[in-house]
């Protein structure tokens, strides 16, 4: 009985850890290296990557939609993220992960490591 109190004691203080994250950068940090989750990156070039592997621009729907039952969220980032002159390929990557309909959390760059503020 000692065992069962303990265990459950243990699993509800996980529970409350996890459902007590400050903000969302905690949540996204434990879920971070999650296979569901698919990391679109913009570089400098304009090329395309999703968790490191390179898609052209014209597949990314497609290469896209092909995982969405697979994964729960996308994560996506360009380079230089802070300047206000973005390429005009960010629209369209935008509308492509948009179109998804799957949450989604903007980085400040390809390391996927910082959340950018709302």
């Amino acid at each position: 009985m000692e065992k069962k109190n303990i265990y459950s004691i243990l699993v509800f203080a996980l529970c409350l850890a996890f459902i007590n994250c400050t903000n969302n950068n905690e949540a996204d940090t434990i879920l971070k290296n999650d296979s569901s989750v698919l990391k679109v990156y913009l570089n400098e070039e304009n090329n395309v990557t999703v968790n490191g592997e390179k898609v052209l621009l014209e597949n990314l729907d497609y290469y896209l939609s092909s995982r969405k039952n697979k994964v729960s969220k996308i994560y996506y980032s360009r380079y230089n993220s802070q300047s206000p002159e973005a390429p005009k390929e960010v629209i369209t990557v935008i509308q492509i992960i948009a179109k998804q309909n799957l949450p989604i959390s903007l980085f400040t760059d390809s390391t996927f490591n910082t959340v950018v503020e709302n």
